[in-house]
């Protein structure tokens, strides 16, 4: 918490107390005047040794308690959890602090304690004291909400780097193995066709632009997130005889739509690495509707038994499982299954507006 919070906070406190102090003056302030002599009736007279009295009763006394407890108690028993021992420190600090009110009463000349026996000199003690014990037990709930609050804003900041920290270590994982195909596809066309390789290039730098420039922010543009799965579907069909052998549609509107960058590359670069009969039309099948701020994904690939398992060279489903865990928590659906001779991904994801 800033410090000029916490300032804050105790200034706050300190004008509720003399409020209150006032609040009491307003409501005695007839039982004084009727206990004065006729003229005598000085409200900024009364007023003064009304605050006179309090400095000594309520003010000295509180002010010591509660700092004491605040600084002093707080962290040596509540903190290691000694809650005898605070008791017990409550309990002599509230005792001193009544003896120190007296003191402060017997300097300041208050006309209360002249003439007063053992028990009523001990009945303003224990007035006292209590006063301070309150205030001792205000000051440690102080100090506990402040502590509290502080320790939560270093949790909520530990976990924020252990998120980006996880989040880059995904994406240092992800960017290479991306990378790594798309360049193989490249590498084959050259030989043949530089022509359309030079077009393809083009197609390449520009997903290296988002990988270097939009990849490690927090959110992008949906188009521009369809259009890099636009340039990597055309660079994978360059390698095919049957250009048919993938099929990808986007239906609803997208703009003003952001999403985490390389959500969706991953789960097509899968489907297209464990794709089998690619000679066969639809072998990989990419359906994305958007209503309102909901995106649906749908992924399919004919595939063979045995390769549906995870290789050293894919991307994972544990380490995308993971990077939606981090990026939309409680806000995205994840369903990877086999059904009926194809591998199907189906992702929900809420999407966040510009």
């Amino acid at each position: 918490m800033r410090k000029t919070v916490v300032i804050l906070l105790h200034a706050g406190y300190w004008i509720m107390f003399l409020l209150l102090l006032t609040l009491m003056l307003g409501m005695l302030l007839p039982a004084f005047t009727e206990m004065r002599e006729p003229g005598e009736h000085d409200l900024s007279k009364i007023a003064q040794q009304w605050f006179t009295l309090m400095t000594g009763m309520m003010i000295v006394p509180g002010v010591l308690s509660f700092y004491v407890n605040y600084f002093w108690v707080f962290n040596r028993t509540v903190k290691p959890r000694k809650w005898w021992l605070m008791i017990a420190a409550k309990l002599c600090i509230a005792i001193v602090c009544g003896l120190t009110g007296i003191g402060v009463m017997w300097l300041l000349q208050i006309e209360l304690l002249h003439n007063q026996d053992i028990w009523g000199l001990l009945f303003i003690i224990f007035l006292i004291s209590f006063e301070a014990f309150i205030n001792g037990i205000i000051g440690l709930v102080m100090r506990g909400f402040i502590g509290w609050f502080e320790e939560n804003k270093r949790n909520e900041e530990q976990q924020r780097q252990n998120t980006e920290m996880e989040l880059a270590l995904i994406r240092s994982q992800l960017n290479p193995h991306f990378l790594f195909n798309t360049i193989n596809n490249i590498d084959v066309l050259i030989a043949k066709d530089p022509v359309t390789a030079s077009a393809y290039l083009n197609r390449l730098s520009g997903i290296l632009r988002y990988l270097l420039y939009e990849s490690p922010q927090a959110l992008t543009p949906l188009d521009h997130e369809l259009k890099q799965l636009d340039d990597y579907i055309a660079l994978q069909r360059i390698r095919s005889v049957n250009p048919d052998f993938i099929r990808c549609t986007v239906n609803g509107q997208t703009a003003g739509l952001r999403i985490a960058p390389m959500v969706l590359l991953p789960f097509v670069e899968n489907a297209f690495k464990y794709a089998t009969n690619k000679k066969q039309s639809e072998a990989v099948s990419i359906q994305i509707s958007i209503h309102n701020e909901v995106l649906e994904f749908r992924c399919s690939n004919y595939f063979d038994a045995s390769h549906t398992g995870e290789s050293s060279g894919g991307l994972g489903n544990k380490l995308i499982h993971r990077r939606l865990e981090l990026l939309y928590p409680g806000t995205h659906q994840l369903r990877i299954t086999p059904e009926s001779g194809h591998y199907v991904v189906h992702l929900t994801l809420t999407l966040s507006r510009a």
